[in-house]
């Protein structure tokens, strides 16, 4: 999910496009509601990338909620309450 202002600097994270396989990455913008169970679902993983430190994530909750893997950056609380391989 997130924003479009974004999409540039996880766009440069990822590489040139002609190295990303087709459909494996997808970049959305705020959803609504009630469609974010069939989205987390639909991932294999869920990449939330704070560029501040954010005190607490709600994606993180919503995407383990789905048993989804989740990738953080070692900003903010996250690191307090997400541990590698553990929660």
């Amino acid at each position: 999910m997130g924003r479009a202002r974004v999409k540039p600097f996880l766009g440069a994270l990822l590489g040139p496009a002609h190295l990303t396989p087709v459909g494996q990455v997808e970049f959305r913008s705020a959803a609504n509601r009630n469609d974010l169970t069939t989205l987390y679902s639909g991932c294999r993983a869920v990449a939330v990338p704070s560029r501040w430190p954010a005190p607490y994530g709600l994606e993180v909750i919503e995407a383990r909620r789905s048993a989804r893997p989740v990738v953080i950056f070692d900003v903010g609380g996250f690191p307090d309450w997400l541990r590698d391989g553990k929660t």
